[in-house]
């Protein structure tokens, strides 16, 4: 049997389904792409244990037939890589032997394949799904995609939590140092909350173009994204998030408003000379109308100082440690000019802000400060 594809289509879809493709699959099937022609469509897939991505390809072809096989995922990849764009014959016998022939330089290069009946599936029942908007979904995956936790003792803190309610929807991740929030507005006829793991959320930021809206819907145990000619189904990760708007700081009655560009230069130019820990300390003076953001390495003699203006400031004197890490990744992250840092002392959590975005806030657990 012989299809003609797109060599730009084919590859870059083939492409965005092997990011979910594990370097060591326990199961060998999980090293292919399967490809399955029935009813006149091309629908490819790949997997792992904890998840399967499929789309459907356009293709040409004068001899259709129903077929299922397998191909080795990387050895097709690297052979279709620096094909120019064209079409592309792909030639499949009795024996899943594939040749692929391209006009550039009359080429062609052959790869055996296998049986598609071996490849696992993953079952998905559900009845019920709910649309959002694919800009807005991008947009608070990204925002809290940082500050998920890469722990094994506590694998609920390893990806995104998802809060439907019935006119928003919050996206939330923490890794126990800092936490990230964004809130959506949004009408649903339902409520349902879920974990997506962190890999499965790096591969949705990677794939959707933040066109159109996102189909989502899940069962007892997996969850399905359906957007962009692609569907993504992955295990959900069991188990409670923590009650995140039990850690939102309530009390902190210190308020600094800053530019966000100066005060992120300044904790990168500062930082280089922190120690292991990382720790900078900020401290606030509100006679001076500053911060003066500062580290010190007494094991190699290092310190350095410097001297961030305030826009406003709405409080007395603190002087608080955090991770330059964290607090570098958090305030990048921010979507506006200024931002507004508030504090309460220098024990508990700081709340960092976009000032023209109240749907979007970070959480940061200060360090202590060695006297």
């Amino acid at each position: 049997m012989k299809i003609t594809v797109s060599k730009s289509e084919f590859y870059n879809r083939l492409k965005a389904l092997s990011r979910i493709i594990h370097t060591k699959n326990t199961l060998a099937a999980y090293d292919n792409f399967l490809f399955e022609l029935k009813n006149g469509e091309l629908k490819v897939t790949t997997g792992e244990e904890g998840g399967s991505m499929s789309t459907t390809i356009s293709f040409v072809s004068d001899n259709l037939i129903d077929l299922s096989f397998m191909a080795n995922a990387k050895t097709l990849l690297d052979g279709l890589k620096d094909i120019p764009e064209q079409p592309i014959i792909l030639e499949i016998n009795k024996k899943y032997n594939i040749k692929c022939i391209y006009a550039c330089g009359d080429g062609k290069f052959e790869i055996q394949g296998e049986k598609g009946e071996t490849f696992p599936t993953i079952s998905f029942n559900t009845d019920s799904s709910i649309n959002v908007n694919a800009t807005d979904f991008l947009y608070g995956v990204k925002q809290v995609l940082p500050c998920i936790a890469d722990d094994e003792l506590r694998p609920v803190m390893n990806g995104i939590y998802f809060d439907q309610k019935e006119e928003s929807i919050t996206y939330v991740a923490t890794n126990g140092m800092i936490l990230g929030c964004y809130r959506s507005t949004g009408k649903f006829t339902s409520q349902n909350s879920f974990i997506i793991p962190g890999k499965y959320t790096r591969i949705l930021s990677n794939c959707i173009q933040g066109n159109g809206y996102i189909d989502i819907a899940t069962d007892n145990n997996n969850i399905r994204f359906i957007f962009d000619g692609y569907s993504l189904i992955c295990r959900m990760i069991e188990g409670r998030f923590p009650n995140y708007n039990s850690v939102i700081p309530q009390s902190n009655n210190i308020k600094v408003i800053v530019s966000k560009i100066d005060i992120l230069s300044a904790i990168k130019r500062v930082s280089v000379f922190s120690n292991n820990s990382s720790m900078i300390v900020l401290s606030i003076n509100e006679s001076e109308k500053n911060i003066s953001v500062k580290t010190q390495n007494i094991d190699y003699s290092l310190s350095a100082d410097e001297l961030v203006k305030i826009e406003s400031l709405q409080g007395e004197k603190i002087e608080i440690g955090l991770n330059a890490i964290f607090l570098k990744e958090i305030i990048a992250l921010t979507t506006s000019e200024t931002i507004e840092i508030s504090l309460k002392d220098s024990s508990h959590a700081i709340t960092i802000t976009p000032e023209s975005d109240q749907t979007l806030l970070y959480i940061q657990m200060p360090l202590l400060i060695n006297s």
